[in-house]
């Protein structure tokens, strides 16, 4: 009873005080420019397949309907499935949930390695990053994207595309698309801007490094609509079986 103890409010990690004893006025709290936004880390995926022969996916046999999977060891340090084994059309995987780039900076890391035959089959059409649509079953498909795309007999290397709902522009990036290598790529998106570093190799590791000590391929033009829903996805399309 009459008995007072000052205190004050003070500063913890993450954390910005202004007039923690509130002798001046009201205290206020705020977070730290620090502070990090959420990650998200993506374990599962649609697996869709499509075409007269449905994909295999490493440790779960063949998948014969759209599925929710996660990755299988297909190699020794190598987690992954499958994709479009067996398929004489298409057959992709994405990520049910949507994308903006007004939402700030996407850093997507792709880790793949190519099949033996690929190229020398009919014609495959690939596709990886951010899309608006499913359906990249050409080398120009509608709708808004910042993807790696590769075309056999138009494409020797991997390109940048990117599409504002209208017209695709094309940056190649000097890595060249071979058979049976081991890949890594990492694609940045704004709104305003959209780059890649990719490696290759004939190891997993390798592929990485080679990433890494990468120089970036830029583009700033043909970007999708800051407000458009995207995709993550990677899409293969080929039209002959092997």
């Amino acid at each position: 009873a009459g008995v007072v103890t000052a205190r004050s409010i003070e500063v913890g990690a993450g954390l910005a005080v202004a007039n923690g004893d509130g002798a001046a006025g009201n205290p206020t709290i705020t977070l730290d420019d620090m502070i990090k936004s959420v990650r998200a880390f993506n374990y599962f995926t649609i697996v869709l397949p499509q075409g007269p022969t449905n994909p295999n996916v490493d440790g779960m046999g063949v998948l014969s309907a759209a599925g929710v999977w996660n990755s299988h060891v297909s190699e020794a340090n190598f987690p992954a499935f499958q994709l479009g084994d067996g398929s004489s059309a298409l057959c992709r995987w994405y990520v049910l949930a949507y994308f903006r780039t007004n939402a700030g900076t996407y850093s997507i890391t792709f880790w793949w390695k190519m099949t033996s035959d690929i190229g020398s089959v009919g014609v495959v059409t690939v596709f990886m990053g951010l899309s608006s649509v499913v359906g990249l079953n050409s080398a120009d498909p509608t709708g808004h994207r910042v993807c790696l795309r590769y075309v056999s007999g138009t494409d020797t290397n991997w390109q940048l595309s990117t599409k504002d709902g209208t017209t695709q522009a094309l940056a190649d990036t000097g890595v060249a698309v071979t058979a049976s290598y081991y890949y890594a790529a990492q694609l940045t998106i704004t709104s305003s801007s959209a780059s890649v570093k990719i490696g290759r190799d004939t190891t997993a590791a390798g592929a990485i490094t080679a990433m890494v000590a990468d120089t970036p391929v830029t583009a700033s033009g043909n970007l999708p609509g800051s407000t458009e829903n995207l995709y993550l996805i990677q899409s293969i399309n080929r039209s002959s079986l092997s």
